[in-house]
């Protein structure tokens, strides 16, 4: 008896529901259910993590909530710092984030990974490289600064900058972290250090 003919691929165009489902068991949050809403979640996500490779937060992509309230500043000494009482503007974004079932997520990758490269493709790149941006994305997370001391900000025109010139050079994802505050940081990268372990391990 002849076996049945093998299923044909799943393609980009019909992933969606799988890839909601398989997220969906990595997390609860409804910050990060709504972003599970979105169609074309691989090639949304694949556009993100492209960014996030290069340093770049690319919210138009995959549009997450904002922070609650406005960026606050202090004044000490003569000098405006970062309001640490701001932070708390992101503990939403970042428990999301610790939250997330990290050993799931690694599975979602190596279930639709032909997916994810096929998207990687469709953005210019070769696909076998999309797991060396990937780990470049965490691998940026990671490298963020946690400081507990003041930081120092300078305003230009109608925008606040990193008065430590160091700082300012972190790319726009690093500074972004920054916002959020050393433990919101802190969060953040202890799952983004357990995704790398997970996929390089696997």
């Amino acid at each position: 008896v002849e076996a049945p003919p093998a299923p044909p691929p799943l393609a980009l165009a019909d992933s969606d529901p799988p890839v909601r489902a398989s997220l969906e068991a990595a997390g609860s949050a409804d910050m990060y259910t709504a972003l599970l809403a979105n169609s074309d979640l691989i090639q949304r996500g694949t556009g993100v993590i492209d960014g996030l490779s290069r340093g770049l937060v690319l919210n138009k992509i995959l549009p997450m909530a904002p922070p609650t309230g406005k960026f606050k500043t202090l004044e000490l000494s003569g000098q405006t710092v970062l309001d640490p009482a701001g932070y708390s503007r992101y503990d939403a974004h970042a428990q999301m984030v610790a939250e997330l079932d990290m050993s799931q997520l690694v599975s979602t990758f190596h279930s639709f990974r032909p997916l994810l490269e096929e998207a990687y493709t469709q953005l210019g790149y070769e696909g076998e490289d999309f797991d060396n941006a990937l780990i470049r994305a965490l691998d940026e997370i990671l490298a963020t600064p946690e400081i507990r001391d003041e930081i120092a900000l300078k305003k230009k025109e109608a925008v606040y900058l990193f008065a430590d010139p160091e700082l300012e050079a972190l790319s726009p994802l690093q500074k972004q972290l920054m916002r959020m505050g050393p433990d919101n940081i802190a969060l953040i990268k202890g799952q983004a250090g357990a995704l790398r372990a997970g996929l390089l391990n696997r």
